[in-house]
């Protein structure tokens, strides 16, 4: 699928003259504004619209655009249940198109604002030898390889400067 998109935003246009598309997002529904001029900046009425949500798994959903003024169009989404959406904004009669991305963003208590909430200003502080307290040391035993790898990379030293002499 990764690849699809890839060899898609390769070779589709990368004009889109005439085309702009505002968002906004209000609680669960996005909503997208379209408005289509033409090259002297003539509003264009009748496109030919074809516009797809896709969601994180692959489902694609049609999105039905009506006019709301001349050269004017708007198409809204519903957010809920959803994580991510990709939203394809297709101009079929020009053939001009446009990509949306819509990622939901974390809970606040993931944020890295600064802002830390009052309840986790009343938890205990960490201190280092809290956790220690009480426990005995361990004795561990440390491996030898190293100290035979040592030994035999000396000893073939020893052996190559032997054959020399």
């Amino acid at each position: 699928m990764e690849q699809a998109q890839i060899f898609r935003a390769i070779f589709r246009k990368a004009s889109t003259q005439g085309l702009e598309i505002s968002e906004s997002i209000n609680e669960e529904l996005w909503a997208i504004q379209m408005i289509r001029r033409g090259p002297n900046r003539v509003p264009v009425n009748s496109v030919a619209w074809d516009v797809q949500a896709t969601t994180k798994i692959g489902k694609n959903i049609n999105v039905p655009v009506r006019p709301v003024g001349l050269g004017c169009y708007e198409a809204s989404v519903s957010l809920s249940g959803h994580e991510r959406l990709t939203l394809r904004v297709h101009d079929t009669q020009d053939d001009l198109l446009k990509v949306l991305h819509y990622h939901r963003s974390y809970p606040p208590e993931y944020a890295l604002s600064g802002n830390v909430s009052e309840a986790l200003e009343t938890l205990p502080r960490f201190t280092e030898g809290g956790f220690r307290a009480g426990l005995r040391p361990l004795n561990t035993r440390l491996s030898v390889a190293s100290w035979f790898y040592l030994g035999a990379l000396a000893l073939s030293l020893v052996g190559l400067f032997l054959r020399r002499v």
